[in-house]
């Protein structure tokens, strides 16, 4: 990747109603367009206004000096629909509904292109079908496209050694911290230090987000990154460090024991930290399966869907370190990526992606890239595509969306904090939105009745709401100190 990327300005912030296929009632699509946004800022006053006033929401919107974007959101490109391609067959009625866009997902098909495949000439021929239509109607297109989509929903979880990371880190520390080569890290030594062997570090917070569902990568292969380095001419067969999975339950499930030889790359080791080590032996690869919840002996075992409340409480996810306490060490961060971020971070997806920036951004028609309901764990991968398509055509507009929900069922910090400000800072794409998925706890009693939903007081629905969203005033020094041994189960 270029180191080179200019700074960009903060994005665009827009709202997003998702809504899955084109209505046949313009009063139904008027209905859901009206009420629902006002269900959802009526739902979550209760965070925001705790015993506060709350300003008169601002009026006059249409002179600000902003793009307007009134689009619906279709289904993907597969053809599911028995009628055929539903954009394509109705680009003169979103006209008729006053929408000035189109938004299509994207899909894993022959027609338009395949997840994890180059395009053909054919599929990007018929793409820019799809733009002409859009251009032809006076709409502007907002469309995912395969390869930049696909690897935006890859997961990349970086677990730092020194506490800190909003959570993301381990817990219980036995060696010094201090600063190496730029790097904040942990340094278990042999002279003037406790040259015992132990567990430097467990008890990772942030835990839940490889077995939350959230997609099917989840149940594959997670790879292991331990980020470290130990002193040039290290005898070979020194070991260094074990690393120790537990899974959901707290269960061992895989030991990995890293020897020096190990840090070598083609034959060397030059003493600068690695991430990747060579030769492991078979059985001992610095990968775990995911697995479902049902199955044992899995990373996931136990990590049940329907009992996600529990997850805080009973997730016991964790990738210990232990020092054999054979030869100084420098460790700064475990890195544990899904199969898709193992693939974008290799590099060698590049040039899909940046060959569907170079066949569309021209379009006239072309108003950005776009991508769906991302969370947390998907920022690293979401940022390396940014930047990708940014360097491919600094031209080029990408959008995509925060799936709040989502990240309120895998965090156990504020929701908010983790889900909107950390994608501004940390990736900055020109448009960003947030997804207003119904709160489905239940509704206040003040609210009219919905089927299916709880009626709470207003007592009831304020714990319910704090205890999915968390404190508004969420800080990572409020979270809480894992007590014991370090190293016990």
């Amino acid at each position: 990747m270029d180191s080179g990327f200019q700074a960009r300005e903060q994005p665009k912030i827009c709202e997003k109603l998702i809504l899955r296929f084109m209505k046949t009632k313009i009063i139904t699509a008027t209905f859901l367009l009206v009420t629902i946004p006002v269900l959802y800022f009526s739902l979550t006053a209760g965070l925001l206004n705790r015993g506060k006033t709350v300003p008169a929401i601002l009026s006059d919107p249409v002179n600000r000096d902003k793009d307007f974007i009134n689009c619906i959101f279709n289904d993907i490109y597969r053809n599911r629909i028995p009628s055929g391609d539903l954009v394509e067959n109705n680009f003169g009625r979103y006209k008729d509904l006053n929408f000035n866009a189109i938004h299509r997902y994207s899909g894993d098909d022959t027609v338009y292109g395949q997840f994890q495949h180059a395009l053909t000439a054919n599929q990007i021929a018929r793409k820019r079908i799809l733009y002409d239509s859009a251009n032809d109607k006076g709409l502007k297109s907002i469309y995912g496209s395969p390869n930049s989509e696909y690897f935006s929903y890859g997961q990349r979880l970086v677990y730092e050694a020194e506490r800190g990371n909003n959570g993301f880190s381990y817990q219980r520390l036995s060696a010094d911290i201090i600063q190496d080569s730029g790097r904040t890290v942990l340094h278990p030594c042999l002279t003037n230090c406790d040259a015992s062997p132990r567990f430097i570090c467990d008890s990772i917070y942030e835990n839940m987000q490889h077995g939350d569902g959230y997609v099917e990568n989840d149940f594959k292969t997670w790879y292991l990154k331990p980020m470290m380095r130990i002193p040039l001419n290290t005898p070979d067969e020194t070991p260094v460090v074990k690393i120790i999975i537990l899974n959901f339950e707290g269960d061992t499930i895989k030991q990995i024991t890293i020897k020096a030889k190990n840090f070598k790359q083609n034959g060397i080791y030059d003493g600068s930290y690695v991430e990747n080590y060579s030769n492991l032996p078979s059985g001992e690869e610095l990968q775990v399966e995911g697995g479902t919840f049902t199955e044992s002996n899995k990373l996931n075992t136990g990590q049940n869907p329907s009992e996600w409340p529990s997850w805080p409480l009973n997730c016991k996810t964790d990738f210990k370190v232990y020092w054999f306490g054979q030869v100084d060490l420098w460790f700064d961060k475990m890195t544990v990526d899904d199969v898709i971020g193992n693939a974008l971070f290799s590099g060698s997806q590049d040039d899909k992606i940046m060959q569907e920036v170079n066949a569309y951004t021209s379009h006239n028609a072309n108003f950005s890239f776009f991508t769906d309901e991302v969370v947390y764990s998907q920022i690293p991968c979401l940022k390396y595509v940014f930047d990708l398509i940014k360097h491919t055509n600094d031209t080029a507009k990408y959008w995509y969306a925060i799936s709040t929900v989502r990240d309120m069922v895998t965090l156990k910090g504020h929701a908010q904090h983790f889900g909107q400000s950390l994608q501004l800072t940390e990736v900055k794409p020109d448009y960003i939105c947030s997804d207003a998925h119904v709160i489905y706890w239940g509704v206040p009693d003040n609210l009219p009745t919905l089927p299916g939903y709880s009626s709470l007081s207003f007592q009831e629905y304020n714990e319910l709401l704090q205890a999915h969203l968390g404190d508004e005033n969420y800080h990572s020094s409020n979270i809480p100190q894992v007590t014991g041994s370090i190293g016990q189960k």
